[in-house]
């Protein structure tokens, strides 16, 4: 898969923050999640593009909560170490991240 920024546009990729300015082309998983993220591209190239995840609907009230009490994240991983990575992902890319937190999310997540 092959996308160009059609407007500059923010997005956590590998645990990373990425900025990427207007007309960038770029491809591969990248553009792939770009695309089922929703961020503002144009497919170039479609090969691959039924490896991407087609956007997801907003978390519902079952959904993780990441603003929500470091408790209330913690009753929504339970023990489940997947729950527990991608809750750590989410709280990772908050501007302030909860340090403990993260050690609770990662001691979990561990046991998988």
């Amino acid at each position: 898969m092959r996308v160009i920024a059609e407007k500059a546009f923010e997005t956590y990729f590998e645990m990373r923050l990425l900025r990427i300015p207007e007309g960038l082309e770029f491809k591969g998983s990248l553009a792939a999640h770009a695309y089922a993220a929703g961020a503002p591209v144009r497919v170039l190239d479609s090969a691959g593009i039924e490896d991407a995840v087609p956007p997801q609907e907003p978390d519902t009230p079952d959904g993780l909560d990441i603003s929500g009490t470091a408790k209330e994240v913690l009753a929504w991983v339970g023990d489940d170490p997947g729950r527990a990575a991608e809750a750590r992902d989410a709280e990772a890319g908050q501007d302030k991240p909860r340090s403990t937190l993260l050690k609770a999310l990662d001691e979990i997540a561990a046991k998988g």
